[in-house]
């Protein structure tokens, strides 16, 4: 049974993105976010062998954190300004793949697949790098 913090559409989903990350349409507009959630879902599906996103509390948690990093990445993890130091040009970024946030949202996905009915025992971690997913799936 589904209760009213529980999210149970792509809509919810998009909302509940926004509010951890902070960002509005003018940093991820709509179609940007539909990509990210499907790219999420993508993933989620290959690594934890589900496609029941919100029949499962423990996958849609992940799902959540996933979509969460998908954002971040999106948002902050580009190159954001290149300046000429003489010679050189320089390039900016925001980050440098030790995000605090990214730490707490690969915790969410870990803690949704532990918990998880829908996934096999042990599928719990998934780590995050500045250029890549790895993980124990």
């Amino acid at each position: 049974m589904s209760e009213p913090f529980d999210i149970t559409s792509d809509t919810e989903l998009s909302s509940a993105v926004r509010t951890e990350t902070g960002y509005d349409d003018d940093k991820v507009d709509n179609g940007d976010m539909d990509g990210l959630i499907a790219s999420a879902k993508r993933e989620l599906a290959l690594m934890a062998d589900s496609t029941n996103f919100y029949a499962d509390r423990g996958i849609t948690h992940a799902l959540v954190g996933l979509t969460c990093v998908k954002a971040k990445a999106h948002v902050e993890n580009q190159p954001v300004t290149t300046k000429n130091l003489g010679p050189d040009d320089v390039t900016f970024r925001t980050t440098d793949g030790s995000s605090l946030q990214v730490q707490q949202y690969e915790e969410s996905i870990r803690r949704g697949l532990a918990n998880s009915a829908e996934t096999q025992e042990g599928t719990e971690t998934i780590r995050f790098t500045n250029t890549h997913l790895s993980g124990d799936v």
